[in-house]
């Protein structure tokens, strides 16, 4: 059973009353003591619906309006209660106009004033022990969410303390890797400036000393392939008179006779085929003629 009981100021008389209201899902009934007198009422069904279509509001909206109304202690601030014509009657505050209207209002009849205050007072004592039960019940469940919460408490305590050794072993692990990677990138810096600094080589020091044959000695050892514009001008003067040793038709006896050693080197290599033997004391020029090397040096 839903019942409410509050105390509202009477407009009428001055003073306060006590009301008791049962609530019912479409009606309710009410049981009012003031200054000593009791009076019962009823609004029933049909009378809900009356009144809910004068306010235009649904049935739902109507008994909402009327239960805040009705069992708010000390009143709402936007009613007003007056006992007047064998009427317990209701009336709203218009925010825009600030006149009062008629919100609710039930019949009342007499009643013996012990059996209402009986009524009203099993109520009360009911309603107090349904509270000490409720307030019961949410103190067990208090001490029991203590003591869970004392569980999570340190079961945080672990984890937290887990989560550090993790991010601590995490953190090692992941410095040991940027660690490397930036010695690493050190080095490659390293071999990259290094490569920087090193001499452009160019295709000319590249290129090798290019040799007629492997068999023949283009200069002696003691001699350097390095000639100036005036050797090179005397060779080619030299050469020019030279060229007659090819020629196997013409004698010998136009060979200059004195022949310094790089000139002699300098006949060598341009002879081609023509070798010098030593051992054998003759020196074969062109194909088919041969000297002794003592005509040679006669010659000469």
């Amino acid at each position: 059973m839903n019942t409410t009981a509050c105390k509202l100021p009477e407009e009428a008389g001055g003073g306060h009353c006590m009301l008791w209201v049962e609530w019912n899902p479409g009606s309710f009934r009410i049981l009012l003591l003031l200054n000593g007198s009791a009076w019962n009422g009823h609004a029933s069904d049909d009378h809900i619906q009356q009144l809910s279509q004068l306010l235009k509001l649904s049935v739902k909206d109507y008994m909402n309006e009327s239960k805040s109304a009705l069992s708010t202690h000390g009143g709402s601030t936007d009613y007003t209660y007056v006992v007047e014509d064998g009427q317990f009657v209701w009336k709203k505050l218009d925010q825009c106009s600030k006149v009062r209207m008629k919100y609710g209002y039930i019949q009342l009849e007499k009643t013996p004033y012990h059996e209402a205050a009986e009524i009203v007072l099993d109520s009360l004592l009911q309603q107090c022990s349904d509270l000490k039960r409720e307030v019961l019940g949410l103190q067990k469940t208090n001490i029991t969410a203590k003591r869970e919460r004392a569980v999570l408490m340190e079961k945080l305590v672990k984890y937290k303390e887990e989560k550090l050794e993790m991010e601590r072993r995490l953190t090692g692990q992941f410095l040991a890797v940027l660690n490397a990677k930036k010695e690493r990138i050190q080095q490659l810096e390293d071999r990259l400036q290094a490569g920087n600094k090193q001499p452009v080589v160019t295709q000319k020091n590249n290129q090798k000393p290019v040799h007629q044959d492997s068999g023949q000695s283009h200069y002696d050892s003691d001699t350097e392939a390095e000639t100036t514009d005036d050797e090179r001008k005397f060779d080619s003067n030299f050469l020019g008179d030279t060229s007659d040793l090819l020629n196997d038709t013409k004698t010998l006896s136009n060979i200059p006779k004195h022949i310094n050693r790089r000139k002699r080197h300098i006949v060598e290599a341009v002879a081609g085929p023509s070798s010098r033997k030593v051992s054998g004391g003759t020196v074969r020029v062109g194909r088919d003629e041969e000297l002794s090397a003592q005509d040679l040096l006669n010659n000469m």
